[in-house]
């Protein structure tokens, strides 16, 4: 998520430019060992809460779905948001159907 933020976070990776997999390895350990606070700073606490939930999962085990929408849906409405279902890409002009596919 810091990548996000500030792309030059990951600019010190030691692996030479051409060898992607090397770099997927160096950027993979630093997420790894970044704390998750730090990971999720900026977002709603909602996010840190469902990668913890995730990451307490036995390898076989369900997430608990209606955990993670009831926090989502609270911190939403924390930030005076509702769930009315307008996007912000609804009030957009939709092309003209075509040969019945769109």
């Amino acid at each position: 998520w810091q990548a996000l933020e500030d792309p030059t976070t990951i600019d010190g990776l030691k692996a030479a430019p051409r060898d992607r997999q090397a770099q997927l390895r160096q950027i993979e350990a630093m997420k790894a060992d970044t704390p998750l606070d730090a990971l999720c700073r900026g977002l709603p606490p909602a996010i840190a809460q469902i990668i913890r939930h995730g990451r307490e999962l036995e390898y076989a085990e369900a997430p608990d779905y209606g955990m993670c929408r009831d926090l989502l849906l609270e911190d939403m409405r924390a930030a005076g948001h509702a769930m009315d279902f307008a996007y912000d890409w609804g009030n957009k002009v939709l092309p003209k159907r075509r040969f019945g596919m769109f």
